[in-house]
Order: C-alpha cells, then structure tokens, then sequence
C-alpha cells in the first residue's frame, strides 16, 4: 500500500506540473476538447446517415452498432489519457532525451506515461458515457449485476488491449526509425474494432480474433448484452483476458528495448 500511495504522490505532483504549463494555451485547449467532440459526434452522424437508408446490417440496427461504437471509445479512453507520451518516444530516441527516464527510482514506463496527460480524453470519456447510456436505453437492455461485472472487466481488457497496441508499436522505435508509421497502421486497422466482426467475411473474422484480436475491442466485449447466453461464440468468454495478454506481450518489447537503448552516443 505504502508504494501505490508512493507512486500515486508522484504521479499527481508529475501531471500537475503538465496541466500547469498546457493550461498556459488555454486556446489550444479549448480547440483540441472541441476537435474531440467533434470527431466523435461526426462518426454518430456519419453511422446514422447509413441507416437511414437501411434498417440493419447483417442483423445489426442502428443503436446496437451506436453501442459498439460508445464502448469501443470508452475502450480508447485510457491510453488517450494515460499513455499518450507514447507518441513521442521515437522522437525522445532519436534526439537522445530519452535517457533521462532511466535515472529515477521508480517504474520506468510510470515515469514516462506520468509526464503527459491527455485532457481531452476527459471530452472523449463523457461522450462515450453518454453513447453508450443512449444505446443501452434504445436497445432496451435489462442490467444484471453479474453482466454489469463482466462487462465491466470486459471494458478494463479492452483497454488493455488500446494500450498494448500503441505501446507495442512505439517500442518497436527502439529498433527502427519510423515507428509512428508502423502504429498509424495498427490504429488503423484497429479502428475496424468498432464494427461487428459479423460484417466481414469468414477469412477476416480469423484474423481479427486471433491474429490481430480487434473483434475484442468491441464486439466480443459487449455479445453479453447484446445477445442471448446460447448465441454468444466461445471466443467472446475470452474476452476478460485477451487485454491482460496483450499487454503483458506489450510491456515485455517495451522493457526489452529499455535494455538494448544507450542512448544516441554523443
């Protein structure tokens, strides 16, 4: 206990000091929560144009694909949050100011994730609530305390998962140049995790199971209270899991890399 209150101390005198010096550019501020807000409500938007075309697609209506969509955010929230610094570690690796993160006794990666964080997540958070409240409410779902449980661990390795695939994919900067290039192309395809696996034809459905598992950014996650016991597949009863995985596979190329960098020699 003694060394989450330690950690939990520095973490706030850390981001403290950040949220000081952003809140210098009060406009830049309120530009990026507004640019959030409306990325998002222009993703609704966009999802509700299609259906007023069509009354569902593959059996999915409107609200249930709003909650995909509210919970896939919720899901980005975290990393968004937490972990944004991440975007700069190729950056950090190329100039040589990355070493400074190695002389402090304390967790490097805390350290790291500790010196920025993302306000507008908050935006980003607020509205996924309220998507996902929307949805749930239209679909008519009927809570249980065990299915509000699961689904909330569902959400935790969710994000897991978020986090993994940016941490992961800016590790790998320890080993190339460009590895912003290579994590733009993750968070795209990661991006799909937001749509029902049911849509895409059998051959992708394998892969975003298994291979590059996105079907548990969303879809798997929330099967639980989207559909009957009998109709949920296996693989959604891994979903509590998988984000635990990934992200201990995540924080082993991250600790790796922390041990072959020495800086950049001059």
């Amino acid at each position: 206990m003694n060394t989450i209150a330690r950690y939990l101390k520095i973490y706030i005198m850390v981001v403290s000091q950040y949220v000081k010096s952003r809140m210098q550019y009060r406009a830049d501020f309120i530009v990026g929560i507004f640019g959030m807000l409306a990325s998002n409500l222009a993703n609704v938007v966009i999802l509700w144009l299609v259906f007023t075309n069509i009354p569902s697609i593959k059996g999915w209506n409107y609200n249930e694909l709003l909650f995909f969509y509210g919970f896939f955010i919720l899901a980005l929230t975290p990393q968004q949050l937490f972990f944004d610094m991440f975007w700069d570690l190729g950056h950090l690796l190329q100039t040589g100011d990355f070493i400074r993160y190695y002389f402090r006794p304390v967790n490097m990666m805390f350290y790291f994730i500790s010196w920025r964080l993302d306000i507008k997540g908050i935006t980003q958070l607020l509205v996924g609530i309220a998507i996902t409240i929307y949805a749930a409410v239209k679909i008519g779902i009927i809570w249980t305390l065990p299915m509000a449980l699961l689904l909330f661990v569902n959400w935790v390795s969710a994000s897991l998962i978020m986090i993994a695939l940016l941490v992961g994919g800016m590790s790998s900067a320890f080993w190339i140049i460009n590895a912003n290039s290579l994590t733009g192309t993750i968070t795209s395809i990661r991006d799909f995790g937001r749509y029902p696996l049911d849509i895409f034809n059998k051959t992708f459905r394998v892969i975003f199971t298994v291979a590059a598992p996105i079907g548990f950014l969303a879809y798997y996650p929330t099967l639980i209270a989207l559909r009957p016991a009998a109709e949920i597949p296996l693989a959604a009863w891994f979903s509590p899991v998988i984000g635990f995985i990934m992200f201990f596979l995540a924080y082993q190329i991250w600790r790796k890399g922390i041990s072959s960098y020495s800086g950049t020699g001059s």
